[in-house]
């Protein structure tokens, strides 16, 4: 299976999973679906993909992803997603029951926890995108609709979009999937990129097209801008050119784990788990 085909069908398999637990006394947390995923991501390590867990169990279901390309000229480079995740729950009502991300406003104050993945990201002056990962069963998701996307088993929201929203706390309405809707990402945003995509002509190098040129920051940064722009308004759009840059130099420890020279210490120091995807290119593409 290749790294494509996983974005397309884990998804599924968790809509599948979280259905299953709907006739369980106890359900199953944002926790154990996100294990799910580090250990399916954890199979391909052929193509430069790193999975590390802390030693300490970690309260929520937030992770890191980091991009790196260690042979880019001038020291390498980087850009991360802090994904925080949250499970969809069937309310049950007499008017008609619906789905909603029922911690969505988590935190003391309410709504707290999103406004901390927003300063951490600003803090990484634009080398790190703030991302809700929710996890949806079965019985929520529906095919694309018109101008809607689908609701699968995995989709990812900006967390920009979500934070103004949630501040201070937010009610059932605002909690509710289809209120995130429009905002919707499919996993294969993230792990499935074209074959199509050219270099820029003044840095074209014999190892461009590697097993995974695509995992490249570059690519990451320049679907992810594309796609932010894309879901503001005019107003917005006008004022926004490239809101996620990536970073030169990788931190010492990423470098380590690449290379499995992981120490004690750097597992000591891990916040939360951490997939690392390494590019052996060594281009940046437009």
């Amino acid at each position: 299976m290749t790294l494509c085909n996983f974005a397309h069908t884990f998804p599924h398999f968790v809509a599948k999973i979280l259905e299953r637990d709907r006739s369980l006394k106890r359900n199953f947390r944002e926790e154990s679906i996100t294990d799910m995923l580090m250990a399916g991501l954890s199979t391909f390590k052929s193509f430069g993909i790193h999975v590390d867990f802390p030693n300490e169990p970690v309260t929520g279901g937030d992770m890191e992803w980091i991009f790196v390309a260690p042979n880019q000229l001038n020291g390498g480079a980087f850009f991360s997603l802090l994904i925080q995740a949250k499970r969809a729950r069937l309310a049950k009502r007499k008017k008609g029951d619906y789905w909603l991300y029922d911690h969505l406003d988590h935190g003391s104050p309410a709504g707290s926890q999103a406004q901390t993945l927003i300063n951490y990201t600003k803090s990484t002056k634009g080398a790190t995108a703030p991302l809700y990962m929710f996890y949806n069963p079965l019985s929520a998701t529906e095919p694309a609709k018109g101008t809607l996307p689908a609701i699968e088993g995995i989709n990812l929201v900006f967390a920009d979009f979500i934070a103004p929203v949630i501040k201070n706390g937010c009610t059932v309405n605002e909690k509710k999937v289809d209120r995130w809707r429009k905002h919707f990402m499919p996993l294969s945003n993230i792990l499935c990129h074209s074959c199509n995509a050219k270099p820029s002509h003044k840095y074209i190098h014999a190892n461009l097209f590697t097993k995974n040129y695509w995992n490249h920051p570059s690519f990451i940064v320049r679907r992810l801008n594309k796609i932010y722009k894309s879901q503001l308004n005019d107003t917005e759009n006008r004022n926004i050119n490239s809101k996620f840059k990536i970073k030169r130099g990788i931190p010492s420890n990423i470098i380590r784990s690449i290379n499995g020279d992981t120490t004690k210490e750097d597992i000591m120091n891990l916040e939360r788990p951490r997939v690392i995807f390494s590019s052996s290119a060594t281009a940046f593409f437009d």
